[in-house]
């Protein structure tokens, strides 16, 4: 159910991709208390971005989608951690902006219907 979308002005190789990808699901699943059977992750990197009206260090934007409202505390642990994972890739946690949102689980459709 939680699907996070990160697009990167830093170019990644595949494998860091899929290391970024499996960092971040397994992160997403623990702070939400959701299986990582249902945690969709989607990298985007090589885009242009402009952060602070600068180009020069990587910087990233992140979506985070879940059914449901996330628990109280829920998106500050998982700003945290994901400040910690986009370190490790090269992305200072001071250019990175997380976008939380729930949705009602008629809006998320899934296996020919909708949860």
């Amino acid at each position: 159910m939680p699907t996070v979308k990160v697009t990167t002005s830093k170019t990644l190789e595949r494998a860091q991709k899929e290391a970024l990808c499996l960092e971040l699901s397994s992160a997403v699943a623990g702070v939400l208390g959701k299986p990582e059977a249902y945690v969709q992750v989607l990298v985007s990197d090589d885009a242009t971005i402009s952060f602070g009206g600068s180009f020069s260090v990587p910087s990233a934007f992140v979506a985070v989608l879940s059914v449901g409202e996330f628990a109280p505390g829920a998106t500050k642990k998982l700003s945290a951690a994901m400040g910690a994972i986009f370190e490790r890739f090269g992305i200072p946690a001071d250019r990175l902006y997380i976008n939380f949102a729930g949705r009602r689980g008629e809006n998320w459709g899934w296996n020919n219907s909708t949860f």
